[in-house]
């Protein structure tokens, strides 16, 4: 943030400096892609000043909420997890989906994994690794 009002100082001191009575034709063009460069940059720091806004305050205060009415709840949700995969390694896939199931595996109330698949391979991998995995947990759905 320090790097962009130093710019912006900088900018702002080049301005000042210009004598527009020299400018002659340029300067009018100069002028207006001047402007336009305002425009354009304006809108840059307003959705920067949003994202700050929403990263310092209002998600923290969203986020406390939704924790604080998840912890009131009577029976922990179940968690759902949509994975896809397409012409990806086996080994890939694999590691992916052991990771998936781990999580899964950890959600309190439950956990269905959604997998979108294309390949024979990828529906007959995933459904081993799902059936080693069901044993210890049999909460978790496929």
């Amino acid at each position: 943030m320090l790097g962009h009002l130093i710019y912006l100082a900088a900018l702002a001191v080049l301005a000042v400096g210009i004598n527009a009575k020299g400018l002659g034709e340029i300067g009018s063009f100069l002028l207006v892609l001047g402007a336009i460069g305002m425009w354009r940059y304006s809108w840059a720091m307003l959705n920067f000043l949003r994202a700050l806004y929403y990263t310092r305050w209002r998600f923290p205060r969203l986020r406390r909420s939704a924790e604080r009415d998840y912890a009131r709840r009577p029976v922990p949700a179940h968690a759902f997890f949509m994975v896809t995969t397409y012409k990806i390694e086996a080994s890939t896939t694999a590691r992916v989906y052991r990771s998936i199931i781990e999580a899964a595996a950890r959600s309190p109330g439950g956990a269905t994994v959604v997998a979108s698949v294309v390949d024979g391979a990828d529906v007959r991998a995933i459904g081993s690794l799902f059936a080693r995995a069901r044993r210890r947990h049999p909460h978790l759905r496929l």
